[in-house]
């Protein structure tokens, strides 16, 4: 119990890394954001997140938990390694979305999601200084993507995979504020990347979870 506990821990930190990092990068550009945009990230990504670890937790009661083990397993490996590589996939989307025409509705295309996914800033789509509610579930949903694989792998093997669910709340509330702050600090040259570390302590925990 103590293991999974202290595992359930250390992934809700590699989840949230992605809420400081996009934090970090409005307070450098002194983008706010309120306590009601705060709520719908913390909401959106909770719910993505409790949805794929119920949906993981039924995969398993119809898998053999070996072969559950070796699933999740290859579920946090393969985001562990698209995190450890993520600056070179976003330089590659980047230059696609250079090539696309310019659509009318900004939050409703792909130019745009992608724009924001290849750099968090870019949810301010009215170039207002504050993250609307609207804004911050379009930036929610993107940084749940990892969320999702990460709580599908977590459901097909822990016993109690609410704590996850209720450090995630922790966590992300924790996380926007860190790097809000932080990034209101430090000077704008300043360029923060930790997805490889994101990357890294989850293909660690991927490796643990083996053993546990």
């Amino acid at each position: 119990m103590a293991l999974e506990l202290v595992n359930s821990i250390l992934i809700a930190l590699a989840i949230s890394l992605d809420c400081f990092v996009a934090s970090f990068g409005y307070g450098l550009s002194k983008i706010k954001i309120p306590f009601r945009s705060l709520l719908v990230i913390t909401f959106v990504t909770t719910f993505m997140l409790g949805v794929s670890i119920l949906l993981g937790w039924l995969l398993a009661g119809l898998i053999d938990i070996e072969i559950s083990k070796w699933i999740s397993f290859s579920i946090l490996l393969a985001i562990g390694l698209f995190k450890l590589f993520n600056e070179l996939i976003k330089c590659f989307l980047s230059k696609l979305v250079k090539r696309e025409r310019p659509v009318r509705f900004k939050l409703l295309n792909f130019r745009f999601m992608v724009k924001v996914y290849t750099d968090n800033s870019k949810a301010d789509a009215d170039d207002n200084k504050v993250i609307s509610p609207i804004e911050a579930m379009l930036l929610s949903f993107i940084l749940s993507v990892d969320q999702i694989g990460v709580g599908l792998s977590h459901g097909m093997t822990s016993s109690m995979p609410y704590i996850l669910i209720l450090l995630n709340i922790l966590t992300c509330v924790f996380s926007v504020y860190l790097g809000s702050f932080i990034g209101k600090k430090v000077s704008r040259i300043i360029k923060i990347n930790l997805s490889w570390v994101s990357g890294f302590m989850l293909i660690v925990l991927a490796v643990i979870g083996l053993f546990i």
